[in-house]
C-alpha cells in the first residue's frame, strides 16, 4: 500500500472513530425531538440565508474577476464556486482542491490561464486572511468561555496566530511588489528546460506577478473583496446562531463564535468534509458550555444535510463545466 493510500485510510478510520464516539454521547429519541423542532418557515429562512452567503462568497471572487477585460456573468461565477466547493468538500484535506475548476471556468470564457489563476489566488488569499482572523477570534472566545486547559488554549492561540500571519505576510509582500514564489518557480523551471512542468511553473510565476500588480495598483479591489468576505462571515455567524436556536440552544455571541471556530477547525483536519471531527467537536463544545449534546448533534445533522445539498448542486455544475 502506498503512503498516500495509507494516509487516506488512516484519515477515514480516525474520522469514523470520532463519529462513533460522538454518536455514543447522545440519545436517539432526544436527538429526534431536537430535529423535530425545526419548522418549515425556519428551514426556509436558513435556506435563504445560505443563498445570500453563497452570493457574498461569489461576490468576493467577482471583485477580482471584474478587473479582467472579459466579462463573466455572475451566474457562471456562482455555479463555478459551487463546483469548487463540491470538489474541496468531498476530498480529504483542509478544504482545498476546487481552485483549478475556477481557473478552468474562466479560461473557457477566454481568460488567459495566468490571469485566471491570479484572480483565484487573490480570492483564496482573502479567504485565508478572513478565515484565520475568525479562527483567532474563536480562540479568544474559547478563552472567554473557559473551555480547555491553559496549555491547550495557548497552543491553539499560537496556531491560530501563525495561520493568520502567514497569508497576511504574503499579501503584504505582494502589495510591496515582492514576489516570494516567482523566484522559486523560475529556479525550478531552469532545472526543467523542457516539458509541461517548466511551462506550468512559468505560468505560476506570471500569475503571481499579475496578482501582485493588481494588489499594488488597485488596492480598492482588495478592500472590496475583504468587505464581501467580512459580510459572508457575519452572515455565517448569524446562520449558526439561528440554527442552534431553532434546535433549542440559546447561544451567546461568544459561545456562537467558540462553537463555530471549533467547527471550522474540524474542517481543517485531513478527513473528507471533517468526517467525525465536526460531530465530536460540537458535542464537546456544547456539553462544556452546559447545553444539550443532542442539540449539538442535531445541528451537525443540519450542517451535513446543507453541505451535501450544496455539494450535490456543485457536483452537477462541475460535471457540466468539464463535460
Amino acid at each position: 500500500m502506498t503512503r498516500r493510500r495509507s494516509a487516506t485510510l488512516a484519515a477515514w478510520v480516525a474520522g469514523l472513530l470520532l463519529l462513533a464516539w460522538a454518536l455514543r454521547q447522545v440519545s436517539w429519541p432526544a436527538l429526534w425531538q431536537a430535529l423535530k423542532q425545526l419548522t418549515l418557515p425556519e428551514l426556509g429562512l436558513l435556506a435563504a440565508l445560505n443563498l445570500i452567503i453563497l452570493a457574498a462568497l461569489t461576490a468576493r471572487w467577482r471583485a477580482f474577476v471584474v478587473t479582467l477585460p472579459t466579462s463573466i456573468p455572475f451566474t457562471t461565477l456562482f455555479q463555478t464556486r459551487l463546483a469548487a466547493f463540491a470538489l474541496s468538500y468531498f476530498t480529504p484535506g483542509p478544504q482545498f482542491g476546487g481552485e483549478p475548476l475556477q481557473v478552468i471556468a474562466l479560461h473557457q470564457r477566454g481568460v488567459p490561464t495566468s490571469a485566471a489563476t491570479a484572480t483565484v489566488a487573490l480570492d483564496k488569499l482573502v479567504e485565508l486572511i478572513t478565515n484565520f482572523t475568525v479562527l483567532a477570534l474563536g480562540v479568544v472566545a474559547v478563552w472567554m468561555v473557559g473551555l480547555g486547559s491553559a496549555h491547550s488554549r495557548l497552543g491553539a492561540s499560537a496556531a491560530a496566530a501563525g495561520l493568520f500571519l502567514l497569508p497576511l505576510a504574503y499579501f503584504v509582500s505582494l502589495h510591496r511588489g515582492r514576489l516570494p514564489f516567482a523566484a522559486l518557480f523560475r529556479w525550478l523551471a531552469a532545472r526543467r528546460p523542457t516539458g509541461a512542468l517548466r511551462r506550468g511553473l512559468g505560468m505560476l510565476a506570471e500569475s503571481e506577478a499579475l496578482a501582485g500588480e493588481l494588489a499594488r495598483t488597485q488596492p480598492w479591489v482588495v478592500r472590496r473583496a475583504l468587505l464581501w468576505a467580512g459580510a459572508a462571515w457575519a452572515l455565517m455567524l448569524l446562520e449558526f446562531w439561528l440554527s442552534a436556536r431553532f434546535f433549542g440552544a440559546s447561544l451567546s455571541l461568544v459561545e456562537t463564535l467558540a462553537a463555530l471556530a471549533a467547527a471550522r477547525f474540524a474542517f481543517l483536519l485531513p478527513m473528507p468534509g471533517g468526517l467525525g471531527a465536526l460531530a465530536s467537536s460540537q458535542v464537546l463544545v456544547f456539553s462544556a458550555l452546559g447545553h444539550d449534546p443532542n442539540v449539538a448533534l442535531a445541528l451537525v445533522f443540519y450542517i451535513r444535510a446543507r453541505d451535501l445539498l450544496i455539494g450535490g448542486l456543485g457536483a452537477f455544475f462541475g460535471a457540466r463545466l468539464v463535460g
